[in-house]
């Protein structure tokens, strides 16, 4: 699309997406199933959406993302799912 990130965007979200060294297992797993939650997301033309659901997840309002039959769920702090 020739769009830019700024710097702050990209240590946010590779920080999220991308495995580190160090990572555990589980880490690397969850950051494998955000990097597939995220580009589901842009496909479907969700940009903002995703943007805001990485920086929940962040930020900590979100424990956890998760994809079924192509919807996108957020996991809240009290444990129930909605869709996002």
């Amino acid at each position: 699309s020739g769009a830019a990130i700024s710097a702050q965007e990209w240590k946010t979200y590779a920080s999220q997406l991308f495995p580190r060294p160090g990572d555990t297992p589980e880490s690397i797993d969850r950051k494998r199933r955000y990097r597939e939650i995220t580009i589901q997301g842009l496909r479907a033309g969700y940009n903002d959406q995703m943007r805001s659901a990485i920086e929940n997840l962040n930020s900590g309002a979100y424990k956890d993302l998760a994809s079924l039959e192509g919807a996108v769920y957020a996991k809240l702090q009290d444990g129930s799912w909605v869709k996002i």
